[in-house]
């Protein structure tokens, strides 16, 4: 499937990665809505208003941004899980995953991440993960980027 340290399988399977244009037009309406805001409420109501937009507009473009700067120098590697735990949520579906792979640098890298699935993923079970070349300690398994999408990678 994937060698562990080429990008050319990534890029043979999977193809190019793709902007999500609605995970950014989402962000872009936040932040028409926190304008908005900002010019037509007063006192505590627009404090209010300009939190209850700010938080998810901030918390998404740390992740674009990020996603970005793997995107931008992307290596791919086959990673293992080395641990998986459920975190609470009324879906049942959230778990906190601790993963290994091995970068083009040579050298073995730890990771984590939420990952929504069904079941827990099982230890030593492979995951794909996509790192930035430059710093591959900003690294993230494939199916969880909101922003960027890889053809044949499963999004659970």
């Amino acid at each position: 499937m994937f060698d562990s340290h080429s990008l050319k399988p990534l890029r043979a399977e999977c193809g190019e990665p793709q902007l999500r244009v609605v995970a950014v037009l989402i962000v872009a309406a936040l932040c028409g809505a926190l304008i908005w805001v900002l010019a037509s409420l007063k006192g505590y109501t627009r404090l209010g208003g300009a939190l209850f937009f700010a938080v998810p507009i901030v918390w998404g473009m740390r992740r674009l941004l990020q996603e970005r700067a793997i995107v931008s120098h992307l290596g791919a590697s086959v990673g293992t899980v080395r641990s998986s735990e459920q975190f609470v949520n009324e879906d049942g579906y959230n778990y906190s995953v601790e993963y290994k792979f091995d970068a083009a640098d040579g050298e073995a890298h730890i990771g984590n991440s939420a990952v929504s699935r069904k079941e827990a993923p099982a230890k030593d079970s492979p995951i794909i993960v996509g790192y930035s070349t430059v710093n591959p300690d900003e690294n993230l398994p494939l199916e969880v980027f909101w922003f960027y999408k890889f053809n044949g990678v499963r999004h659970y």
